[in-house]
């Protein structure tokens, strides 16, 4: 194998894996670094094969571990993954065996990674949770090796009280679902009733998921000209099972999809700019947020437009309705109850509904590039009920609390206001982050309020007292995403490091 490779390619199979190592019967790094017949490239890249750092040196035990095993065997292609391995995985089937070899830092590089990939192969619950364990290890390269490796049913393994973890941090997540999208994906949203998982992407397509496989249900979706920038379910108490979402598009336009017969039923037209974003409301009724500075009502049988609301100077960036976190769990509860019918189901979401909209009509706040808020009574009036000022940013998000008691928001001044929810009132700004504010969600009990900014750190803070209670650090750079898992247990985070990190505490 070695033999057949030219000079240059075999020099940068030395200068990627060598960390000043001599293969038997050829040349050192050094000495590809000086020869200047060789190609820039080549000569680049000796230079970081050059670096002391960990990393370097665990690749090159691993390269030199298989380019031997290489030269005796040739390549496995038994593996049901479409991925590049730098170990084979080991032939042992014992999961307690391949565990012992995967957690024993006096093996080498080359064995552990071979005991990850067996692991990886074998799959299931015992297998997950002895990945999981690595997470811990003492290595530049391992730890991060093994995120890709978890599979989709991570999430199970996370709800084993026995699982012990140190501190906060849980894991950083990465969930390999097979194939779909063929550009960065931008939304994805779960049905209410957990039986459908759909995400969008930056090409403009949206693909459905099976969550039981992690495997596409069918091609993707396809309608939209540009990306894909919102995803809003049907709630269930109106129509269970879930079948229907509602997307949104740079391209100007919403569409309605029905994902068990896997088409577009209706296209939402009349936005002159990009749609920004969108929720599908407890009374029937679908928002829009536009870059146009609108807000528009379209009813969902024939899709025509109800209403539109005016009053924002610049673009609408964020939708919030005071129901929105029923409509989202649906029947679903702190107790995890499960339902013997969609009807039962349906019926159940229902009551959850009603007992959180009051007597009251639903509520809706927007969140604009003006620096404004507006609380609005769609239902009943086309003007806003309250114009709500303060910040001296753009408003980068709002969210109702569960209770629909408060409503938060986040602004590229760097702060966290509260708000009245039923009033739209200023309560209180909550200060601390030195970057903007990106995104925020609330506790199950609309007790706590979690924030995640430029500034790399995530921040929980106390409605009640209205100051800090936890400061949570951890991502390498820039928090985009943050989300509270449903039974208040666990935060979710994403950022521009790439690594989404789940925590409990």
């Amino acid at each position: 194998m070695l033999e057949s490779l030219s000079p240059d390619n075999f020099s940068r199979i030395i200068i990627i894996f060598l960390f000043q190592e001599i293969l038997p019967g050829f040349i050192q790094v050094e000495a590809v670094l000086n020869d200047l017949s060789l190609h820039p490239i080549v000569r680049h890249e000796n230079s970081l094969a050059l670096d002391p750092a960990q990393e370097v040196r665990e690749t090159c035990e691993l390269a030199l571990s298989r380019i031997e095993e290489l030269k005796n065997t040739s390549p496995s292609k038994s593996s049901p993954f479409l991925s590049v391995d730098p170990a084979a995985p080991a032939s042992c089937s014992s999961v307690q065996e391949l565990r012992e070899v995967l957690l024993n830092e006096g093996n080498s590089m080359y064995e552990r990674y071979a005991a990850l990939f067996a692991l990886r192969n074998l799959g299931g619950e015992e297998a997950i949770s002895a990945i999981i364990e690595s997470l811990g290890a003492n290595s530049a390269l391992l730890r991060p090796e093994v995120i890709p490796r978890l599979y989709f049913q991570l999430p199970l393994v996370l709800m084993d009280d026995s699982w012990q973890v140190d501190q906060m941090l849980l894991a950083a997540l990465y969930f390999p679902f097979s194939s779909g999208h063929k550009n960065w994906v931008l939304c994805i949203a779960w049905s209410p009733d957990g039986k459908h998982l759909v995400s969008g992407s930056k090409a403009g397509e949206l693909q459905c998921w099976d969550p039981q496989t992690g495997k596409p249900s069918g091609n993707p979706l396809i309608g939209h000209k540009k990306w894909i920038t919102g995803i809003s379910w049907e709630p269930v108490h109106l129509n269970a099972p879930c079948r229907r979402f509602v997307s949104a598009s740079k391209d100007g336009d919403a569409r309605i999809w029905d994902a068990s017969l896997r088409k577009c039923v209706m296209c939402l037209t009349g936005h002159t700019l990009a749609i920004t974003c969108v929720k599908w409301g407890g009374d029937g009724v679908i928002y829009t947020g536009s870059q146009d500075c609108t807000i528009k009502m379209w009813e969902t049988s024939q899709g025509k437009l109800i209403r539109e609301l005016k009053g924002h100077g610049h673009w609408v960036n964020s939708l919030a309705l005071s129901t929105e976190y029923v409509l989202r769990t649906g029947a679903y509860d702190h107790t995890c109850k499960q339902y013997s019918s969609p009807e039962e189901m349906k019926k159940v979401a229902l009551e959850r509904y009603k007992k959180t909209k009051g007597n009251g009509p639903e509520r809706l706040v927007s969140g604009s590039d003006d620096f404004t808020m507006f609380l609005w009574e769609p239902s009943v009036s086309k003007h806003p009920k309250t114009r709500m000022t303060g910040h001296q940013h753009l408003v980068n998000h709002v969210y109702f609390s569960p209770d629909g008691q408060w409503i938060a928001s986040a602004s590229f001044d760097k702060s966290v206001k509260l708000w009245n929810g039923i009033t739209g009132k200023f309560v209180a700004a909550f200060r601390g982050h030195v970057g903007p504010v990106y995104q925020i969600s609330w506790s199950a009990d609309s007790r706590l309020l979690l924030s995640g900014s430029k500034d790399s750190t995530l921040k929980i803070w106390d409605i009640r007292t209205q100051k800090l209670k936890q400061d949570l650090p951890g991502h390498a750079d820039e928090v985009f995403a943050v989300d509270w898992s449903p039974d208040g247990e666990k935060v979710a985070s994403g950022g521009r490091d790439r690594v989404l990190k789940l925590w409990m505490g």
